[in-house]
């Protein structure tokens, strides 16, 4: 009778550390995949829209700030830039247009009458 108790006990505690273990080592795999994927997807998720829009926020942020500064940068090298091309413009006709009447007149002081002796030579 004892060594039928005993072989029962035996194949009762074999039974409980094989069909145990079995079954916590089965749960722990099922954690570890589906708690494990899961922090893992939630973390890669969180990053991607945290970092992610942060980055395109930062990117137009400076886009922003780097076209103004441009824009900005533009319009003061205008500012002065086209006040001067006129002035030099200005300044060049000033001295260039008198002088080319002046030739022009020189020219005709001496070519008319030139012209006019030479016609009246020819009639």
């Amino acid at each position: 009778g004892n060594f039928i108790a005993g072989l029962y006990w035996t194949v009762g505690q074999l039974h409980h550390w094989t069909v145990g273990q079995l079954h916590l080592w089965t749960v722990g795999q099922l954690h570890h995949w589906t708690v494990g994927q899961l922090h893992l997807w939630t973390l890669g998720q969180l990053h991607h829209w945290t970092v992610g829009q942060l980055h395109l926020w930062t990117v137009g942020q400076l886009h922003h700030w780097s076209v103004s500064l441009h824009l900005w940068t533009v319009g003061q090298f205008h500012r002065w830039t086209v006040p001067l091309h006129l002035w030099t413009v200005g300044q060049l006709h000033h001295w260039t247009v008198p002088r080319h009447f002046l030739n022009v007149g020189q020219l005709h002081r001496w070519t008319v009458p030139l012209h006019l002796w030479t016609v009246g030579q020819l009639h």
